[in-house]
């Protein structure tokens, strides 16, 4: 049992999972040996980092309160609403605009601006 490389791998997965056991034969390591350290890597990452994502939105939830401010009127909420939905729209918009303005260049290009496309003999 090698464990510097049982600890290596471990520790590479809980890093990066999908590479873990690409070093486990180069460390003189069975598959089980390699196949339970990357699990168990894996699925200690996971666990923390699935429950310390709580920690971190309560956190980022707190910091939004108090650099905004707490809305408390319905009437300011719906405002806030109103005035996204109009920039959301514009963009849109414009987006669905300038697209369509590439896709008639782009189709111009290809039907009268590139001759050498076509062979002419």
């Amino acid at each position: 049992m090698n464990l510097a490389g049982l600890s290596s791998i471990f520790f590479l997965a809980t890093v990066k999972f999908s590479v873990s056991t690409i070093p486990g034969p180069g460390l003189g390591l069975s598959f089980v040996e390699t196949f339970l350290a990357a699990f168990l890597g894996g699925s200690i990452s996971a666990t923390f980092f699935y429950f310390a994502s709580e920690f971190v939105i309560q956190w980022a939830q707190k910091k939004k309160i108090k650099k905004r401010g707490v809305i408390t009127s319905t009437r300011e909420r719906n405002q806030k609403k109103e005035n996204i939905y109009k920039v959301k729209s514009l963009y849109f918009y414009f987006k669905i605009k300038i697209s369509n303005l590439w896709y008639l260049l782009l189709g111009a290009f290809f039907l009268f601006g590139a001759p050498w496309l076509y062979n002419s003999r």
